[in-house]
């Protein structure tokens, strides 16, 4: 990247909230809901793990919407971590057979998923 900012941002939480407000645009486009914090951001939606086309479907939004989100920031002078992106599966016990492997690509990375049961 030719243009960094140290971490924690001399922007100060509330005015980085306010240069970050279009992401939130982003996710409601793909149907994701959010939580911002001053230097982190939870994305999350709800599907029925045993029907294959509402996980299949839920994926595509994911990945949609990171790319999404990648390209706003790129326009904007920012950078995603990849690296530090995390996807995980909160569920009950009763689906741990329903769902082997889930993987979601950010960037040119592709982020295995931690399963909480």
């Amino acid at each position: 990247m030719t243009y960094s900012v140290p971490q924690g941002s001399v922007l100060w939480p509330k005015n980085y909230i306010l240069y970050t407000k279009p992401v939130g645009a982003i996710c409601k486009k793909h149907g994701l809901s959010f939580h911002f914090y001053a230097d982190a951001s939870q994305l999350y939606m709800t599907f029925k793990p045993k029907i294959l086309n509402s996980r299949h479907k839920t994926l595509q939004n994911i990945e949609s919407c990171l790319i999404d989100i990648v390209q706003w920031m790129k326009t904007n002078l920012l950078k995603l971590n990849a690296d530090k992106t995390e996807v995980i599966l909160f569920m009950p016990k009763r689906n741990n057979n329903v769902i082997d492997d889930i993987r979601i690509t950010v960037g040119d990375s592709s982020n295995q998923t931690h399963i909480i049961c």
